[in-house]
């Protein structure tokens, strides 16, 4: 097949309407003033919603359908607050600390569905340290709280029906799974290592100890019932936000795709790998693990749906006078539409592309940079990030360019969502973090935490001292 080019450039930094900051938070509801007044635009984002009663295009941050959509946690050394579609903002009232006074108590969240869950981990010196766990509902409402001496949480997940699945570490070192269902009423999940929530059929994914000392993946369930994998697993498996893995395993020169669930497995023929050497294959997955993308030492590529095992090989060649920008691996990424996402340079700049296969046309994605050693670009949705690592800053072999035009040089980070025409240069030494759709991105910098919707070009600063920001999972 002829392969096409297109030379899609995008410059500049898209500066749009500046939403006015929301006020300082007094414990009851704030609102973004202005919000509403702030360049909705010609009508055709399905995010700006017209009031006809009084003329207003009412604006919904982050393609919310309505304003009062919890978006996000805003966290600091205090508490937390929530983040609404529409500017507004609530304080999270928690149960009273219990740590000693002086002691270090910044809350973690994790937000999901109708439930926020509030973790603050303290600790005073070595032999003194403890966890309080608050569960509350999205409207800021306290269900429960508990409180453990001696022990430390992580890898909180949070169930449709508020209960909380996490690995605890207690004073000896032993770390276990824990199932929260209420205050008080706590299951241990002996070796588990949980990977995702608590499912509605009461199994919980994650590592399980193997009958050798070693770890497996699968399940177990709330009666403490385990289930491993039913296939060998082909380089590395994904767990899915349903709780299934999704894998590749081979059997006798046949690679199959398989995703597994606790009653049962889909299990399909990929007769686009037979007589591959699996044991050169890696495999990775898009965001939504909806597609698996399969390389093999010999510069194969297939792309496979999960839905159906429909299989495409690939090419990767970039185009004329370019070349893959190879650091002990092939820098490429799948996105949730299945396009590739590839990191290049020629003679005098790094770039990353994008590889549609179906019109089969290349695109650049953001500005060409120079003087870099890696660069990486990672999809949420239709918004990418792509950033570069300085010469030297990396394990990855020295890079070397001639002097050329491009603008950008050394570690930089770009926020870019092309469907939209949206462009923006950010600040090596912003932390960025879009939600998982790519309608929004949370930078935090000394300076403070901006919110920016890059669908609507808009901005706000979320909370005067506001330090951190978790996007609302659903």
């Amino acid at each position: 097949m002829q392969r096409s080019w297109v030379g899609v450039v995008i410059f500049g930094c898209a500066c749009g309407p500046v939403v006015p900051s929301i006020g300082e938070d007094t414990g009851g509801e704030s609102t973004a003033s202005g919000l509403a007044d702030a360049g909705a635009g010609d009508g055709s984002n399905d995010s700006a919603l017209d009031d006809s009663s009084t003329g207003v295009a009412e604006v919904h941050l982050c393609g919310a359908p309505d304003a009062s959509v919890p978006l996000a946690v805003l966290g600091d050394a205090r508490g937390g607050t929530v983040l609404r579609a529409d500017g507004s903002t609530s304080a999270l009232e928690l149960s009273p600390s219990t740590a000693p006074a002086g002691a270090d108590t910044a809350p973690g969240f994790a937000p999901r569905g109708e439930w926020i869950a509030v973790v603050r981990t303290w600790f005073e010196h070595v032999g003194s340290y403890g966890t309080q766990i608050d569960m509350l509902t999205q409207d800021g409402q306290q269900r429960w709280t508990v409180t453990h001496d001696l022990t430390s949480l992580s890898s909180l997940h949070v169930g449709d029906d508020g209960t909380i699945v996490a690995s605890r570490s207690d004073a000896t070192g032993a770390t276990t799974g824990v199932l929260y269902l209420e205050a008080g009423e706590q299951v241990l999940l002996p070796g588990l290592t949980p990977v995702g929530r608590r499912r509605s059929d009461g199994w919980i994914p994650g590592w399980l100890p193997g009958a050798n000392g070693d770890s497996t993946a699968g399940w177990m369930s709330s009666e403490l019932a385990v289930r491993q994998l039913r296939h060998p697993v082909l380089w590395s498996w994904v767990p899915r936000d349903d709780g299934a893995f999704v894998y590749l395993t081979a059997d006798a020169g046949t690679v199959s795709l398989v995703v597994d669930e606790p009653d049962a497995a889909t299990i399909v023929t990929i007769d686009a790998l037979a007589g591959v050497d699996t044991s050169t294959l890696s495999v990775s997955a898009s965001p939504d693990a909806r597609w698996l993308l399969v390389h093999d030492d010999t510069l194969g590529w297939w792309r496979i749906a999960v839905g159906d095992g429909a299989t495409d090989a690939l090419d990767l060649t970039p185009p004329q006078g370019t070349t893959m920008m190879e650091c002990y691996s092939p820098p490429v990424a799948i996105d949730d539409a299945g396009r590739l996402l590839v990191a290049t340079r020629d003679a005098t700049a790094a770039a990353a592309l994008r590889l549609d296969p179906v019109s089969d046309t290349w695109e650049v994605l953001g500005e060409r940079v120079t003087d870099v050693d890696g660069i990486a670009t990672q999809p949420f949705g239709e918004t990418l990030l792509v950033q570069t690592s300085g010469q030297g800053t990396t394990f990855c072999p020295r890079q070397e360019f001639d002097p050329g035009s491009a603008v950008l040089g050394g570690a930089t980070q770009q926020l870019l969502r092309p469907i939209d025409g949206y462009a923006r240069v950010v600040a090596d030494d912003v932390a960025l973090l879009p939600d998982r759709q790519g309608r929004c991105a949370a930078l935090t910098s000394a300076e403070g935490l901006t919110l920016v919707d890059v669908v609507q070009d808009l901005e706000i600063d979320p909370l005067p001292g506001a330090t951190a920001l978790v996007w609302w999972n659903r």
